[in-house]
């Protein structure tokens, strides 16, 4: 028949010129907040450091103020702050939400609120459980 090799495909690849590995293209857009878990974790001991100190500070604006007034959090503007602070706070509602009420003090160390839970009760229930994460956080460094 004819004098084509069986394997064309890859006869025709031996010509082509191989190009170098290149980098990874960067993605477009604007990077994710908070890209991964460190940066969440840095995020939520500042913001229950914050809370801890002042209790008034409860709103996302208010806590990004009082970030922006620290020198690791100086470079960055405080609408960015006010996202990460925002992210955090909602993936910590995230964890309230999922683990049922009953199992709250066992699970947390939390005691579960009475009555009906609105998101303001939740979000209260949230900045306690960063101050008690804090509190378990300094007591084991003093060990």
């Amino acid at each position: 028949m004819s004098a084509l090799p069986h394997d064309l495909a890859a006869e025709l690849l031996k010509f082509v010129p191989s190009e170098p590995a290149s980098e990874p293209r960067r993605q477009r857009g604007r990077p994710r907040a908070l890209s991964n878990s460190q940066q969440l974790g840095r995020i939520l001991k500042a913001v229950a450091q914050i809370h801890s100190k002042n209790k008034t500070l409860r709103s996302s604006q208010s806590i990004a103020a009082a970030l922006k007034k620290r020198a690791e959090y100086a470079s960055v503007s405080e609408r960015t702050l006010r996202r990460y602070v925002k992210t955090a706070l909602d993936w910590e509602l995230g964890n309230l939400k999922r683990i049922p009420r009953r199992c709250w003090q066992q699970i947390l160390g939390i005691s579960p609120p009475g009555g009906v839970i609105t998101e303001k009760v939740l979000r209260e229930k949230a900045f306690e459980l960063l101050r008690h994460h804090l509190r378990q956080h300094e007591l084991l460094a003093r060990k």
